[in-house]
């Protein structure tokens, strides 16, 4: 009686030692199916919110310098930071897990450039028109309320034209003014440097004189600290 007692105790210990061990398997299997799973959805996400960015940052270039889109950029926590990058009109993320290595790539149809980092997590990119290209940033540094300025000068006389430049984004932003003048007329910017606070704008006053009546095209550059710029077109007609 106690033999048959000891054999069924260790019958019924055999079957829960399999049966916590198929437990184990089990839950371990699915532990990795839903790790799988959550690569996958992050990595569709980081796909969606890439093409987003691209169709924002074509309106953007369509509707004209000083447009402004915002698109939120997931990054995975599988990416390769210093393996990703922006370059020739087009962003690649660079994954890397358990199955090897994926590229997500997605090219835009207009010109960017851009200052943004691919560590993980979730960000506001924000798509500024320029003229002739569209920078991607978290933190928008400049625009300008035109990027073509006519001016109509007297010949002997002093002219002006005042353009209000914009610091879209949170931080304070240093915008340096430079002038690419190839004729021998007199431009001068009310200021060359100047801290420009986030949200606000600054006041920029463009002299002109010329001793001769001719039709003038300058160029303006206006430079952040962040690298952002703007290019202003100056069609200066003298008479």
């Amino acid at each position: 009686m106690a033999y048959a007692r000891a054999q069924a105790s260790i019958e019924l210990i055999s079957i829960l030692s399999v049966s916590l061990l198929v437990l184990g398997i089990i839950l371990a299997t699915s532990q990795s199916a839903f790790e799988d799973m959550q690569i996958s959805l992050s990595a569709k996400m980081s796909e969606n919110s890439l093409r987003m960015l691209a169709r924002n940052a074509k309106n953007a270039y369509e509707s004209g310098a000083g447009s402004m889109q915002k698109t939120n950029l997931h990054i995975p926590s599988t990416v390769v930071p210093e393996q990703s990058y922006l370059a020739d009109n087009l962003i690649n993320l660079r994954l890397e897990h358990k199955y090897g290595i994926k590229d997500i790539p997605q090219p835009f149809d207009v010109p960017v450039r851009g200052n943004i980092s691919f560590e993980p997590g979730d960000y506001e990119v924000y798509a500024v028109s320029h003229n002739g290209y569209v920078y991607l940033t978290y933190d928008p540094s400049i625009t300008t309320d035109a990027v073509i300025v006519y001016l109509n000068a007297e010949k002997g006389k002093t002219s002006s034209k005042t353009i209000k430049v914009r610091n879209p984004g949170y931080s304070e932003s240093v915008i340096k003014v430079s002038i690419d003048n190839p004729s021998n007329v007199n431009i001068d910017p009310s200021w060359t440097s100047a801290v420009i606070e986030g949200g606000e704008y600054k006041e920029l006053d463009v002299s002109v004189y010329s001793d001769s009546s001719a039709d003038i095209k300058a160029f303006m550059h206006l430079m952040s600290n962040s690298g952002e710029n703007e290019t202003i077109i100056l069609n200066i007609r003298v008479s």
